[in-house]
């Protein structure tokens, strides 16, 4: 569950980045609610900062009756050229 919170955080971040830019995870944090109990299981990830050399981002992964099974937060250092303005309109 670890790696699918980590890559639902990521891919909620990486809508922001620039050309020539990629994110590696500084920090992650996790907490688990639940056992699996179901076969099929949802993760969604949103960004909470975005800033020149820093995100943060925060994930759920639901059951499929929309239980909560865990939830987790990362920190990403943005890797690349330093842009001069940053596109923050785009929605995940």
């Amino acid at each position: 569950m670890a790696s699918l919170l980590d890559s639902a955080c990521s891919m909620s971040v990486i809508p922001f980045l620039n050309n020539g830019e990629t994110i590696v995870t500084l920090g992650l944090q996790i907490q688990y609610f639940s056992l699996i109990k179901s076969e099929e299981i949802t993760a969604h990830g949103t960004v909470v900062h975005y800033g020149r050399r820093m995100a943060y981002a925060e994930a759920t992964i639901l059951d499929k009756q929309e239980q909560i099974i865990a939830k987790g937060s990362a920190s990403f250092m943005i890797i690349g050229k330093p842009a001069a303005k940053r596109n923050m309109s785009k929605k995940t």
